[in-house]
This record gives C-alpha cells, structure tokens and sequence, in this order.
C-alpha cells in the first residue's frame, strides 16, 4: 500500500494542487497526509478521483498485505 504522500508525488502533484482542489489549507492538506484517517469520506473519495485512482489504493490495505497468525 502506498501512502498517500508518495502516490502523490508519483503523480507529480503538488501538495498545493490537492489542497486547491479540496478547497482546503495547504497546512489542513498537510495534516491529511500525515493523518489520512482523520479525513471525512467524502474528503478521501475527492483525492483519489484528483489522483486517478481507487480510493482503496490509499486508504485500505490489501488482503494480501495482511499477515495472518
């Protein structure tokens, strides 16, 4: 899984492209890549479609990425 920083920057987009687009603070951004839970649904879905990508790819793990015991 990636986290939501690097998917970003594999994109080439900037923090205040994203932040522009939500409509939100570069620093209120800032706190959505350091804390993606912390961000409303609707928040995650919107990144994910500015990114081109499934809001799974960042937000939740893969079942096979899970270790079982």
């Amino acid at each position: 899984m990636q986290t939501l920083e690097s998917l970003r920057e594999s994109k080439g987009v900037t923090k205040v492209a994203i932040a522009n687009y939500l409509g939100v603070s570069r620093p209120t951004y800032d706190e959505y890549e350091d804390n993606p839970h912390k961000m409303r649904v609707e928040t995650a879905l919107a990144v994910a479609e500015f990114l081109g990508v499934d809001v799974n790819e960042i937000f939740f793990r893969r079942s096979q990425e899970l270790n079982y015991c």
